[in-house]
C-alpha cells in the first residue's frame, strides 16, 4: 500500500505515475527493476520506465462512471487478495457442487467447511445472463492449465480480466501488480463482452464499497485532481464502452 500521502487521491495518483509501487519481483526481474527509494525516487528513471513499459499518461475515461473502482490500489496485498475472492467464483466451474474437501484443498487450497459452502452458495448467484461467458472462460482455463490455480489466485486472475474488459488501461498498470502466470494465463481467457458491463459492475459494487470502506478508514476523502468524480450518462457511456472494447457495438 502506499503511504507518502494521507490523501487516497493524491496517493493514488502517485501509484499510478510510479510503476515500481507495488511493482511485483517477477517485473522487476524482467525488466532488471531494483527496489527504487520510494520516498526519494529517481524522476528521470520513473519517466525512462514508463515509456518502456507504454504506460499511459492517465486512465480510461469509463472511470467517470465510478471513480472509486480505482482504490483497489492503496489495498496492501493481503487487503486486496482478500476483498476480490468472490471474483474467483466466476472462474470455477460446476464440479465444484460435488467436489469432495480434499479436491478443493487440493485444487483451491479451501480446507474450511464452512468457507466451502459459503463458496457454493454465492457462486450459485452469479447473474445466468453471463453463464456463456463463464463457462467458456472456466472451459478454456482448464484446458490450458498446466498447473492447479488456487483460490487467490483464480480472483486475481478474473479481476484483472475484469479490468482488461472495461478498464485496459488501468489494467496495464494492474498488470505490474500481478505475477506473470497470471498476466500469462489472462490470454486464454475472452473479455466481457461489454453489454454486460452494467449488469457486472451490479454484481460487483458490493465488492468495491467494502474495498472503498478499507480504504477510507486510512486516508482522507478529497475531490481527485481530474474530473472523475461525476457519474456518465447512458448516452457517453455507451461511448465509453465502446472504445474501451475496440469499438465494439453496446
Amino acid at each position: 500500500m502506499i503511504k507518502e500521502s494521507p490523501d487516497r487521491s493524491i496517493a493514488w495518483w502517485s501509484w499510478w505515475g510510479n510503476p515500481t509501487l507495488g511493482m511485483h519481483e517477477d517485473h522487476r526481474f524482467k525488466h532488471g527493476i531494483g527496489f527504487l527509494d520510494e520516498q526519494d525516487p529517481d524522476y528521470y528513471r520513473i519517466l525512462e520506465l514508463r515509456s518502456q513499459l507504454e504506460l499511459d499518461e492517465l486512465p480510461d475515461e469509463l472511470l467517470k462512471f465510478d471513480p472509486e473502482i480505482r482504490f483497489f490500489s492503496l489495498l496492501s496485498s493481503d487487503e486486496f487478495q482478500q476483498l476480490i475472492k468472490p471474483f474467483s467464483y466466476w472462474l470455477l466451474d460446476s464440479s465444484v457442487l460435488h467436489a469432495r474437501p480434499q479436491e478443493w484443498e487440493e485444487s483451491y487450497g479451501v480446507n474450511s467447511p464452512d468457507e466451502i459452502r459459503i463458496i457454493v452458495s454465492e457462486r450459485a448467484e452469479l447473474p445466468k445472463e453471463l453463464s456463456d461467458w463463464q463457462s467458456g472462460s472456466t472451459r478454456n482455463l482448464n484446458l490450458n492449465l498446466k498447473t492447479p490455480l488456487n483460490l487467490i489466485d483464480r480472483s486475481q486472475l478474473c479481476f484483472f480480466v475484469f479490468l482488461q474488459s472495461f478498464l485496459p488501461k488501468v489494467a496495464k498498470r494492474t498488470s505490474l501488480l500481478l505475477p506473470e502466470r497470471i498476466i500469462n494465463t489472462a490470454k486464454f481467457l475472452e473479455k466481457i463482452p461489454s453489454e454486460y458491463w452494467e449488469l457486472f459492475y451490479e454484481w460487483a459494487r458490493p465488492i468495491f464499497n467494502k474495498i472503498s470502506d478499507a480504504v477510507n478508514s486510512k486516508y482522507i476523502l478529497t475531490q481527485p485532481e481530474l474530473d472523475y468524480s461525476f457519474m456518465a450518462n447512458d448516452e457517453e457511456l455507451n461511448s465509453l464502452l465502446e472504445n474501451s472494447n475496440g469499438g465494439e457495438n453496446v
